[in-house]
C-alpha cells in the first residue's frame, strides 16, 4: 500500500501545473518527470537525417569503388575515414532522435538515492536554453546510485545565465533537473534537502545494496 514518506510532510506542495509526479510506494518514493522532446523540429530533423544517410551511403559507395580502381588513393582514403565519421554520427543522431521517450527519475530510499537522467531534448546547434546540442546528446549521461552518507551537498547555483541543481557525492557533481522550470527545481531541492536530514525508517532495498560497489561518474 502506498504512503506518504516521512520527508515529504510538511513540504509545501508542487509549483502549479508542474511536470513533476511523485509517487510513494512502501519502501521508496519515485519523483519523475518527462523532458521536452522537441515538437515538430525533432521529427523534421529525423526526416533530414534519414533522407541523408541515403546520399551517405551513395557516397561511401563511389569512395570505396575509386579505392579498388586506385584512383586518387591519398584524397579518397582521407575523405571516406571523414565520410565514414560523418555517418556513424548521423546514425547515432538518428538512433537518439527515434528511440523512446525515458522520463528523468529520482528514487528515494531510506539510506539510498537513484537517478536516471531520462531522455534529453535535441536541438541541432544547442541554441536553446531547454535543449542541448547533438554533441552533448550522443555522449549519453549515466546513472547513478549512492548511499545517502554519501551525499556531502545539494545545491542550487547559476551557471551562466541559467539556474543548475546538483547532488555531491565525495568529488562528483551530478545535475538534475536540467529542464525543469525554476520554481520546479527550488521545490525538488527542498525535498532532496528534507529527504537526507530524515533519519526515520530501516528499509534500504535493493538500491543501496547496488549503490556500495558503484560510483558516481
Amino acid at each position: 500500500m502506498a504512503r506518504n514518506a516521512s520527508f515529504l510532510t510538511g513540504l509545501s506542495p508542487k509549483p502549479v501545473n508542474s511536470a513533476i509526479e511523485v509517487q510513494n510506494l512502501i519502501d521508496r518514493t519515485i519523483i519523475s518527470w518527462e523532458n521536452p522532446r522537441g515538437g515538430f523540429r525533432r521529427f523534421a530533423n529525423l526526416l533530414f537525417l534519414t533522407a541523408w544517410m541515403g546520399g551517405w551511403v551513395m557516397g561511401e559507395m563511389t569512395a570505396l569503388s575509386g579505392i579498388i580502381r586506385g584512383e586518387a588513393l591519398g584524397f579518397l582514403i582521407i575523405w571516406i575515414i571523414v565520410w565514414t565519421a560523418g555517418g556513424v554520427f548521423c546514425v547515432a543522431a538518428i538512433f537518439q532522435l527515434a528511440r523512446p521517450s525515458r522520463p528523468e527519475r529520482i528514487i528515494l530510499d531510506s539510506l539510498c538515492i537513484s537517478y536516471e537522467p531520462g531522455t534529453e531534448p535535441f536541438n541541432t546547434f544547442g541554441t536553446k536554453r531547454r535543449s542541448r546540442s547533438l554533441f552533448e546528446i550522443i555522449k549519453s549521461r549515466k546513472g547513478h546510485r549512492a548511499a545517502k552518507k554519501e551525499i556531502v551537498g545539494i545545491r542550487i547555483d547559476r551557471v551562466g545565465e541559467r539556474q543548475r541543481l546538483s547532488l555531491d557525492c565525495g568529488s562528483k557533481r551530478i545535475e538534475v533537473g536540467r529542464f525543469l522550470e525554476g520554481p520546479e527545481r527550488e521545490w525538488l531541492l527542498a525535498v532532496l534537502t528534507a529527504w537526507r536530514s530524515d533519519n526515520t525508517g530501516i528499509h534500504c532495498g535493493v538500491i543501496c545494496a547496488e549503490a556500495r560497489n558503484q560510483d558516481w561518474s
